[in-house]
């Protein structure tokens, strides 16, 4: 967020979430000298000054994280083996629910799907070092399906690689979100993290 933004914030007659990290947070005043805003926090009263870059619209987050999530297309997906994480590199696709589809010829992850279909799917920049990267995992429920499944050929228009889909062996992994955590520490270096609940992005 920019002094503008939070400017307009204060002077809106609407309620506008707006995010410090995970907490909910109230803009209490703004400092445009040195770009920092005052919060209190709406669970404990707490009152903080920090850099305005740190706050967050709860829309812009949505935005941006779907907007993150659509222009990649590789990811790590773990699941679960053996009460052991197992993760598996994954090309995937996502539409506009950001409900991600994976398709794969095979591997463990599908034996693992069939115990626990709860699972975890990592999107990342590159990693440069500790405070330059950014990132999201996608953690939800997923769904198998076969080559021969009504559900396999209405799910094949958001996959974009026609030899795959023509495999005989391939299968789709549906992942439906339930929890996202992004991170963002690109530009100018200083660590944002927030987490971002089902309702808050889901778009009918």
């Amino acid at each position: 967020m920019n002094i503008k933004d939070a400017v307009n914030i204060m002077n809106s007659n609407d309620t506008i979430d707006v995010y410090l990290g995970d907490n909910k947070v109230w803009i209490e005043k703004i400092n445009e000298k040195n770009k920092t805003v005052d919060v209190r926090y709406l669970d404990g009263g707490k009152t903080e000054r920090v850099s305005v870059s740190m706050i967050m619209q709860d829309d812009y987050l949505v935005n941006e994280i779907c907007n993150f999530i659509q222009s990649n297309n590789y990811g790590v997906l773990a699941t679960n083996y053996d009460c052991y994480p197992l993760s598996s590199p994954v090309i995937y696709y996502a539409n506009q629910k950001n409900e991600i589809y994976i398709p794969s010829v095979g591997g463990n992850k599908f034996k693992n799907l069939g115990n626990n279909n709860n699972v975890c799917l990592l999107v990342n920049t590159e990693y440069e070092d500790y405070n330059k990267i950014k990132g999201v995992q996608v953690f939800g429920k997923a769904e198998v399906y076969d080559k021969h499944s009504q559900d396999f050929k209405n799910v094949c228009r958001n996959i974009k690689d026609e030899e795959i889909i023509l495999n005989d062996n391939t299968k789709i992994i549906k992942i439906s979100p339930i929890k996202m955590i992004y991170l963002n520490s690109l530009g100018d270096g200083e660590r944002r993290k927030y987490e971002v609940e089902r309702r808050k992005y889901e778009i009918d």
